[in-house]
């Protein structure tokens, strides 16, 4: 067990972070007031992560057991859990589900919930969605709906009951939409309908063959949908979310804003590395 004591001294406040070694399983409970909280690559038995006007983010995480609540703050996480429990107030959920059985109960206030389904062999789905002052829209062609209409959803796989492995799947909110969707690896062809043509011809030409973590994203960029990957170094990450910003026609004003973005982001990432003692270019 690792105990990090508060950083609150004296009404002054300063960032924790906590480097793991790899190939463990720990047990986690992480509580903050106005700040993020993040978890990466992560396994473990338990953890319970609890914010207050400030975001929680879950990448590629597995926990049997997982509780992430935060109030003024949005939840984005991909995970994989026995049981997991997210809930937030005054903002949105984000959720990509992994491929092991598990229960994921997703419940916001004001605010929308996405939740991304992947197509696995032997994997059943049971979904059930409900709105009080939005729209619900469960998308998979596979699903058997038991309801459907704008506010209440509920619908599951073809052979559900006799699949090895079951996720089930809650999504509630009370002034939000509700979308239950597929992350799915489009083929080539369906990327190049997207393209413009002038950058499909580039990109044909250079490097022939989009890679897998492509495939996933650049529609659903294109889209302009949320997603969240986790790839290593050198898996065509950058194209595929630089792609939709070589289509639009920037203006002035969008240009800086732009620029802005791609500074922040590259200092950021290049202060992380730095702080690994690692190089990531």
């Amino acid at each position: 067990m690792v105990d990090v004591p508060s950083t609150n001294w004296f009404g002054i406040s300063t960032d924790i972070e906590v480097y793991l070694p790899k190939n463990m399983s720990y047990d986690l409970e992480l509580e903050t007031v106005n700040g993020l909280i993040e978890l990466d690559g992560i396994n473990g038995s338990f953890a319970s992560l609890e914010n207050v006007n400030g975001d929680i983010f879950i990448e590629d995480v597995n926990f049997s057991n997982i509780s992430a609540e935060t109030v003024n703050g949005i939840i984005q996480a991909s995970l994989t859990s026995n049981e997991a429990k997210l809930k937030t107030v005054n903002g949105k959920i984000d959720l990509e589900v992994g491929n092991a059985s598990g229960r994921y109960k997703i419940t916001t206030v004001n605010g929308g919930v996405i939740v991304k389904l992947h197509f696995f062999n032997g994997v059943g789905y049971h979904v059930k969605a409900s709105t009080s002052m939005g729209n619900v829209d469960i998308d998979r062609p596979d699903f058997l709906f038991e309801k459907k209409d704008r506010k209440q959803q509920e619908a599951w796989t073809e052979d559900f009951e006799v699949m090895e492995t079951k996720v089930h799947v809650v999504a509630e909110t009370v002034n939000g939409d509700i979308e239950v969707r597929t992350a799915r690896e489009y083929k080539e062809k369906e990327i190049y309908e997207r393209l413009e043509p002038y950058i499909g011809a580039w990109f044909r030409k250079n490097f022939c063959h989009f890679t897998p973590p492509q495939k996933y994203a650049i529609v659903e960029i294109v889209n302009r949908r949320n997603i969240l990957i986790c790839v290593p170094t050198g898996s065509g990450k950058t194209f595929a979310f630089l792609e939709i910003f070589l289509e639009v026609k920037l203006t002035d004003e969008y240009f800086h804003k732009i620029l802005f973005f791609f500074k922040f982001y590259m200092l950021d990432s290049l202060c992380n590395c730095y702080r690994m003692g690692s190089f990531c270019l």
